[in-house]
């Protein structure tokens, strides 16, 4: 049984782990588009980007 503990918490926390590395990609994809469309409009954003 402990064992059978043990995995389903490691299936979880991989489970957690996944979603939060899907969920931070989304969002810095989203930043980068922001970054770069705002890079066009002012030349000095690409300095800092």
């Amino acid at each position: 049984m402990i064992a059978i503990e043990r995995w389903q918490k490691y299936a979880n926390s991989q489970y957690l782990f996944t979603w939060l590395l899907d969920f931070y990609c989304i969002c810095l994809e989203d930043w980068v588009k922001t970054k770069i469309s705002a890079g066009k409009l002012l030349s000095l954003q690409t300095k800092f980007f």
